[in-house]
């Protein structure tokens, strides 16, 4: 009986501990859009540069050092974002326990959230009918409280800062949201606010395998993608 209660008890405190980051990161950017007429923060994922959000590419390769290197997310020459959190902590959820090899000593890797690559005006649009957003005035479908701008992303999936959301109605799931919270994931939106969303569909919380990477699949009529989709933007001139 205690083990079972102690178990809930570490789910619901790591689910806390998650959301509070998460406060902590959206707040950060929005200081950001504040201190700079409106502009929220880049998210170019292919260059390392004061442009973004975050830079750098992880994943469980040894000695791979943007799996470790914190400037990438604290020092202002890669991050636009650090000089707001002042900590590396706000960028993890505490129940993502990958560990890396680098310089043959396992270490955590920095980061385990993305941002929504709807957001900011430098990300590469997925969809080019749909609108990027670079100013938090623009944000006004979906409204700023439904509009997503971090989550979680799977271990298997995580690599850049860009969380890409395809919006073509034929249903592929680029990157997959975390599931560090049974089976359900952190997210924050423009207005502020954070919550944990559990994923309906199996096929959005596949068996974690290390080295399998999770991306690019098909999913039609997957309830998740759907429910994303829908917080992620919308067309640049209605139909």
């Amino acid at each position: 009986m205690l083990l079972p209660a102690l178990s809930k008890a570490k789910v619901k405190a790591q689910g806390i501990y998650c959301l509070n980051n998460l406060k902590t990161m959206q707040l950060a950017w929005l200081m950001y859009a504040h201190d700079y007429d409106d502009h929220i923060p880049g998210n170019l994922w292919s260059v390392k540069g004061p442009f973004n959000w975050v830079s750098g590419w992880q994943d469980f390769n040894d000695n791979n050092a943007d799996n470790t290197n914190i400037l990438l997310i604290l020092d202002s020459k890669f991050a636009q974002l650090g000089v707001y959190t002042k900590t590396q902590a706000a960028y993890k959820c505490p129940a993502d326990r990958i560990m890396v090899k680098n310089g043959g000593v396992l270490r955590p890797r920095i980061r385990s959230i993305s941002m929504s690559g709807w957001m900011g005006a430098n990300a590469p649009p997925w969809n080019p009918e749909y609108m990027t957003f670079g100013k938090t005035s623009q944000i006004l479908k979906p409204p700023p409280s439904q509009a997503l701008v971090y989550l979680d992303e799977r271990e298997d999936s995580i690599d850049d800062g860009y969380y890409a959301i395809n919006m073509a109605k034929s249903g592929e799931m680029v990157n997959f949201p975390g599931g560090f919270h049974n089976r359900a994931g952190g997210l924050s939106f423009a207005d502020g606010h954070a919550e944990i969303h559990r994923w309906l569909d199996p096929r959005t919380t596949p068996p974690f395998r290390k080295g399998q990477k999770r991306e690019f699949t098909a999913m039609r009529d997957n309830k998740d993608l759907l429910w994303l989709q829908e917080r992620a933007t919308s067309l640049k001139k209605e139909p």
